[in-house]
């Protein structure tokens, strides 16, 4: 088995227990959206894309790994950054500051463009979860 591979089993198999953990959490409670329900949709998400590329790709050779190492420890760096930046920062300027390095760096979209996408995201991001769903988000150290 090649890394091809075994990553999207590693992402269902993750996503199977994430959907069967969050049933026992509850989908819906008291007329809003219980704790489980994200993680129900995330990881429906997940497989959903997740089969869809597998089912998609051709089956790769065992020799050949076609990783792209410096991308992948890129979004690794990338990633921990961003835990580290909503506490730090908070979700908002974090989730903006992630979006724009990982579109403008190592996806390579231009700066102006990425900045634009991530304001969007992280709008978006703040209205939902703080406004529509009352999740108390990170606000960071200097808050």
């Amino acid at each position: 088995m090649n890394l091809e591979r075994f990553v999207p089993g590693l992402l269902l198999v993750g996503a199977l227990t994430t959907a069967c953990a969050s049933f026992p959490l509850g989908l819906w409670s008291f007329g809003a959206p219980g704790p489980g329900l994200f993680p129900l949709v995330a990881s429906s998400i997940i497989l959903v894309g997740v089969l869809c590329e597998l089912v998609s790709r051709p089956i790769p050779q065992d020799n050949a790994d076609t990783t792209d190492w410096v991308r992948f420890l890129q979004y690794c760096v990338a990633i921990i950054g961003f835990v580290v930046g909503v506490h730090f920062l908070g979700a908002g300027p974090a989730i903006f500051l992630f979006i724009t390095l990982v579109l403008g760096r190592i996806e390579q979209v231009g700066w102006r463009r990425s900045a634009t996408i991530a304001a969007a995201a992280a709008i978006t991001s703040w209205s939902v979860f703080h406004s529509l769903l009352a999740v108390p988000l990170p606000q960071g150290v200097w808050s």
